[in-house]
């Protein structure tokens, strides 16, 4: 079975975290959201699809842009993400909106039924991304629009480096792995995605860095949230560490992150690569 692994992990403590944390995640993420929604340009009428939609905020507001004679399907791995998902649009009356339990890489979608695919932070968690690349563009009609955000380097992102940073000089470092497993910064290299996007049979392909502010108003919050979600965190669970550890590395983030802080809260750089293309 395809992604396994990662259904697994979403499906357990990891999805966990995220639903625990998901009003926090994605207040501090909303500048990404902004950045593919402009990318995307969904128009009145259309059919998006949403993949690795997770607990539906992206999906809402593409349902809000298509407007009642268009439709949005999100699909995912993580039953627990759906969930919180179906809760939202219940809440807002999108009627326009649904969504599906099921792997993107390898569910049989009808052919080019869609006119727009998109993913925020979740094309990258595939474990054979050109398989998936291709069967996203089965689904897009002739002529189909594909926009999808990914993380850059570590290099260029203090929200991952800084809790990593701060995690290995508590425990250690983390088991040696392969860069490009599926993950937060597999997508990383645009050189390599538009490589995958090209041998799916996309056109047009393109890749840009963008740079925004993960913004929240509670450094300590930010902090802790640090220690549940990312490299800290799944360095805590491989390490087995204690509360003490915990404690320990949420201070040291903290500290670290200091240069961040402003008078409104922090407010710490990133940068994400947008990738575009069309199905021929």
């Amino acid at each position: 079975m395809a992604n396994t692994d990662q259904e697994t992990q979403w499906n357990g403590a990891q999805g966990r975290n995220w639903l625990a944390s998901d009003a926090a995640l994605e207040a501090l993420m909303a500048g990404s959201a902004g950045i593919l929604a402009a990318a995307a340009a969904a128009a009145p009428g259309e059919a998006v699809l949403d993949i690795g939609c997770g607990t539906g905020g992206g999906a809402i507001g593409f349902a809000r842009a298509v407007g009642p004679l268009g439709r949005v399907l999100g699909i995912d791995i993580a039953a627990p993400l759906l969930a919180r998902a179906e809760e939202r649009r219940d809440a807002v009356g999108a009627a326009n909106l649904g969504f599906l339990r099921a792997d993107a890489q390898t569910h049989r979608f009808a052919e080019g039924p869609f006119d727009l695919a998109v993913s925020r932070f979740g094309m990258m968690f595939f474990d054979d991304p050109a398989a998936a690349l291709r069967n996203v563009a089965r689904a897009l009609r002739s002529g189909g629009r594909l926009a999808f955000v990914a993380w850059a380097g570590l290099d260029r992102n203090p929200w991952f480096a800084v809790p990593q940073a701060a995690g290995e000089a508590r425990l250690g470092p983390a088991a040696a792995g392969d860069p490009d497993a599926p993950g937060p910064m597999a997508f990383r290299d645009i050189g390599r995605v538009l490589d995958l996007m090209r041998a799916a049979g996309l056109a047009e392909a393109t890749g840009e860095r963008r740079a925004f502010d993960l913004a929240a108003p509670d450094p300590e919050a930010v902090a802790r949230l640090a220690t549940r979600i990312g490299p800290a965190a799944r360095l805590i669970r491989e390490k087995d560490a204690g509360e003490a550890d915990v404690m320990a590395i949420a201070a040291d983030v903290r500290a670290r992150f200091a240069p961040f802080e402003t008078a409104t809260g922090t407010r710490i750089p990133g940068e994400i690569n947008l990738f575009r293309a069309r199905r021929t």
